[in-house]
């Protein structure tokens, strides 16, 4: 329109309003755009900002959950009674051991240990007393193994031990120890 309007005016008054004139129109086109691309910028960090709250949230959530996910696999992983590991852990762990073994060939030790006449507690002092006897013993066998050994309870009276890098003779000795501080401990 403004080269139409330069071509057919010849008069430089006129031309000079209708420059002016197109030029005017120009920057209000120009600040009506501007608006709007800063309108439009304004939602697109609203929209922005709030992405980043619905992550942070979607972050704090999953550790949450995460946290849960641990919580309830190490409970399910745990004997309730005694607090040791559980046959479920177990599995795993001499899974891991049996791996060890095979990759590199050193000794360990598998002891599986049973309380004798653990039934007549139970039939003569009642489940309350047998599960007081089994809750001394887990204390006893867990503060006696070193923090490399595994100490579980297998089920009913039974627990088990993985002593890594043990010959026959140093788990024996270590169990020997161990059955002696049982004798021993009060209730």
């Amino acid at each position: 329109q403004l080269h139409q309007t330069v071509k057919e005016t010849h008069d430089i008054g006129i031309l000079k309003k209708a420059v002016s004139h197109q030029l005017s129109g120009l920057v209000r086109a120009m600040d009506e755009f501007k608006k709007k691309e800063e309108e439009r910028e304004e939602r697109l960090q609203g929209r922005y900002e709030n992405l980043i709250d619905k992550v942070e949230q979607m972050e704090m959530e999953t550790l949450k959950v995460k946290s849960h996910m641990e919580e309830e696999r190490l409970r399910a992983r745990t004997d309730p009674l005694t607090g040791l590991p559980n046959r479920a852990a177990y599995d795993e762990q001499i899974a891991q051991e049996f791996e060890r073994w095979s990759r590199y060939k050193t000794n360990f030790s598998v002891v599986v240990c049973d309380l004798d006449f653990f039934k007549k507690v139970n039939d003569s002092y009642g489940h309350l007393a047998g599960d007081k006897v089994l809750r001394l013993v887990a204390k006893v066998i867990s503060k006696n193994v070193r923090a490399t050994d595994f100490a579980c309870r297998f089920g009913g009276e039974e627990f088990v031990v993985l002593l890594p890098s043990s010959s026959v003779k140093n788990s024996i000795e270590a169990m020997e120890f161990i059955k002696n501080r049982i004798g021993q401990t009060k209730s």
